[in-house]
């Protein structure tokens, strides 16, 4: 097991865990509008599935809101 920061929380999660399935278990469904940060840099959307993540990794989920 490992730790990772997930939007300011600490969450465990196994080893070998990649940053596609971290999403997918917190209930991100859909891409769109969605940009995910590894600690501070912006992953593009084809290497969420390619990325493990390692112990003490910071990941923040951004969302595009329609405001005005």
């Amino acid at each position: 097991m490992i730790t990772v920061i997930y939007n300011e929380k600490q969450l465990r999660i196994e080893n070998n865990f990649f940053l596609s399935k971290l999403l997918e278990t917190m209930g991100i469904t859909s891409q769109k509008g969605i940009a995910v940060a590894l600690n501070y840099a912006v992953i593009p959307l084809d290497e969420w599935a390619i990325i493990s993540l390692k112990d003490g990794d910071r990941i923040d989920l951004l969302q595009a809101i329609q405001g005005g």
